[in-house]
């Protein structure tokens, strides 16, 4: 597969998921202290690497601001340090972003600590990069990508805020348009509804996200299984057509294997459909279908492509 320059990340002991360029590492996973900690692989260059931690602290429930005070706290630490400030938003929420300059003894030098703090009801999610300052300026637009990245993992299934949705069951996360609904289709499935259309009878787009697994495994056992499912709607969907076959990498490390297509169920009635095929391992894989009406297409097949290519393998929750 073609290696994407980003790669998912996703802690489930500080509920956040992010994207970092392909030479960093995960660390430590911390389920007491609720952070997880990333760091850079310089290749052996000598100098120290930059290092990112994400964090989840739970406060009480009346304070409403509290990703503000723990975001001056921070800036006090240590004490000499030159702080710049800035209002922003992380995935669709307030957020505080400051930077931080100080000599810190434990790199040996000079550092630039970037950190972003932000408040989901009773939790502050915060995460933050301490950078030598010698590579501040050539990370600056990989580290923008970074914090631009940060997704917070909410579960129960059905719980979302903004355009973010998790699914505990199907183990992933994906942007959806905030007027879209969505319904849990069975434990491992979900499935989004777009805005009724008033011209076509309140016709309403879907996208739908399954998990199961696979009947075998290997590039000779996925090429065979689509070419069957092809094969078969060839013979069971009404004037059945192939717009385009392509093959997206995501920043989790699998491929997904689109198909475009459209069919008439009856004279008069033609949709557009997407179907897309992950497989992760031996014992998951997603099939992904997507449909609009033929005169919505036009509309809707770029949303479908967005909501593909934004979605994230999160993994399986912990139990305990």
């Amino acid at each position: 597969m073609q290696y994407p320059d980003y790669i998912h990340w996703c802690s489930w002991s500080s509920r956040v998921s992010l994207e970092l360029p392909f030479r960093f590492e995960e660390g430590e996973e911390d389920r007491e202290n609720a952070c997880a900690t990333y760091s850079e692989n310089t290749g052996g260059d000598g100098g120290p690497g930059t290092m990112v931690m994400s964090r989840v602290t739970s406060v009480p429930v009346d304070q409403e601001e509290a990703f503000i005070k723990l975001a001056e706290e921070s800036s006090r630490i240590p004490p000499e340090a030159a702080c710049t400030r800035r209002d922003t938003y992380a995935d669709g929420v307030p957020a505080l972003e400051q930077e931080l300059s100080f000599v810190d003894e434990r790199v040996g030098g000079p550092v630039v600590r970037r950190e972003l703090f932000a408040q989901i009801g009773n939790l502050v999610f915060s995460l933050a990069a301490l950078i030598p300052r010698d590579r501040a300026a050539a990370q600056q637009q990989e580290l923008d990508h970074t914090f631009g990245s940060l997704r917070f993992v909410l579960i129960p299934a059905l719980e979302r805020y903004g355009r973010t949705f998790c699914h505990g069951g199907a183990q992933v996360s994906v942007h959806i348009p905030t007027d879209w609904d969505v319904q849990e289709i069975s434990e491992q499935q979900v499935r989004f509804f777009g805005p009724p259309s008033a011209q076509h009878d309140d016709y309403r787009p879907t996208f739908s996200v399954a998990l199961g697994k696979p009947e075998g495994f290997g590039d000779e056992w996925l090429e065979g299984f689509l070419d069957q499912i092809r094969a078969n709607m060839a013979e069971s969907y009404r004037n059945f057509t192939i717009d385009s076959l392509t093959t997206i990498s995501l920043s989790s490390l699998v491929e997904a294997h689109v198909m475009q297509y459209r069919w008439e169920p009856e004279p008069g009635l033609a949709f557009v459909q997407i179907q897309a095929l992950i497989v992760v391992d031996m014992f998951r894989m997603y099939l992904i279908n997507a449909a609009s009406l033929e005169p919505l297409a036009e509309t809707y097949l770029p949303v479908f492509e967005e909501i593909l290519r934004s979605l994230r393998i999160l993994g399986q929750p912990p139990t305990g």
